[in-house]
């Protein structure tokens, strides 16, 4: 059995998922360290929409109110052709405590996490670079590199970040949240399946004076799926589909393309774009917009790790599983399943739990996704359905912010049937 010194769990990267897996061990007594590259939170992200059983996840540490000082709530969800609205989702129906979703910036979502982990003891070091990552006798062991800026001329603008010391660490549990190339994942060489094809959007965010609606518009028609996202602090997002990135700009596979409003003179110009792309997919929409911030052109990639996992090495969030934008479904239920997993790492290291019953939870979170991904394959249209909705099925319920029960209670609605309850 363990001594209370050695209960150690060491997380992999400081976003919502590390930083949310790092409260509930810490919650637990389990002395956590978690370790990011980067020198803060971040700064710039796409919408991130809890959803009701992620709210009532986090408001068990009493986060809701404080994120809710800060985000933009959501009641409806509004589908559209690419010519007038077609059916329309309520959220109000949801058996939950919150039903409701809530629109918040990450970096909001994360530094407000990290301001409750601190609270209870705990800490992220940020600036630390994961170098190596093996195992002996099925424990893990860690080699952790501090990164420190080296100046290039004395200019601080020409700073590189390079590793000035590094130590290794014998942590009896790694939880992996690294992101999609999750350095953990590799060095374990899990491989990773990609299902279906890349998606490629364009993002504009903008500021508005209009109104900002609590609800999110969902465009289906023949170029894609396309969301309007409501954002806090009077701005909002468009999400266009698109099917040839060149179009846009030069694509560079798995690069993200942030498009600066300085550079007109190699870029297009992102108010022409825009203009181009609403009167084409939602000449419906009229909210007035003051200024375009941000355009970016990004690709997803739904996809899986083969195992999430092995002995006292887990993986979690986009690490484990990646999913398309619109539903924000990866982050929601990576968020869900950090109280089943941070129980069990409590019992293995009491000794009422073994790696074994991690094995099995981490298989069954697996085949759950592997449902959820083919979800859409499996619905059909009931008798209340209209002929749009009918004809969309699939797409629609690929596009809902919900999992589980409540998913299969939204689709009900507009006569959706076919999911699990």
């Amino acid at each position: 059995m363990y001594t209370p010194r050695d209960m150690e769990v060491l997380v992999a990267g400081a976003g919502p998922v590390g930083l949310f897996h790092a409260l509930e061990c810490s919650a637990r007594g389990l002395e956590t360290r978690v370790f990011d590259e980067e020198w803060k939170t971040a700064a710039r992200s796409y919408a991130l929409a809890l959803h009701p059983r992620t709210l009532a996840t986090l408001d068990r540490h009493g986060l809701v109110p404080l994120l809710a000082e800060r985000g933009h709530r959501i009641d409806r969800v509004c589908y559209y052709d690419a010519a007038a609205p077609r059916a329309t989702v309520e959220l109000g129906s949801l058996d939950r405590a919150h039903p409701y979703l809530l629109v918040v910036s990450q970096g909001d979502l994360e530094r407000t996490i990290e301001g409750r982990l601190k609270e209870g003891g705990g800490s992220v070091r940020w600036n630390h670079r994961l170098t190596r990552v093996s195992t002996q006798n099925t424990m893990p062991r860690v080699a952790v590199g501090r990164l420190a800026p080296t100046f290039r001329g004395g200019a601080t603008q020409d700073a590189e970040w390079a590793i000035e010391d590094e130590i290794e660490l014998h942590p009896h549990f790694v939880l992996a949240a690294d992101g999609r190339e999750s350095f953990v994942r590799r060095s374990l060489e899990i491989p990773w399946d990609l299902v279906g094809t890349p998606q490629f959007f364009a993002v504009f965010e903008f500021r508005t004076s209009g109104e900002i609606s609590p609800q999110v518009h969902v465009v289906i028609d023949d170029h894609g799926t396309s969301v309007l996202w409501p954002l806090p602090g009077g701005r909002a997002r468009w999400s266009f589909a698109i099917s040839r990135p060149n179009d846009l700009v030069r694509w560079e596979p798995k690069v993200r393309v942030a498009v600066p409003r300085l550079n007109r003179e190699t870029l297009p110009d992102p108010d022409a774009e825009f203009s181009k792309l609403v009167a084409e997919r939602a000449p419906w929409f009229d909210q007035p917009v003051d200024g375009i911030d941000w355009f970016t052109v990004v690709r997803f990639d739904d996809g899986l790790a083969r195992e999430f996992g092995r002995e006292h090495i887990w993986l979690a969030g986009d690490a484990a599983h990646h999913t398309g934008p619109i539903p924000v479904r990866g982050m929601n239920l990576a968020l869900a399943e950090a109280e089943s997993f941070c129980e069990l790492v409590e019992a293995a290291l009491t000794d009422h739990a073994s790696v074994d019953d991690l094995a099995g939870w981490s298989g069954r979170r697996r085949n759950e996704w592997l449902a959820m991904a083919d979800a859409p394959a499996r619905v059909r249209a009931g008798a209340r359905a209209d002929a749009w909705v009918a004809r969309n099925a699939g797409r629609i319920v690929a596009t809902l912010p919900a999992t589980g029960r409540d998913l299969a209670t939204l689709a009900d609605q507009i006569g959706i049937v076919g999911l699990d309850h």
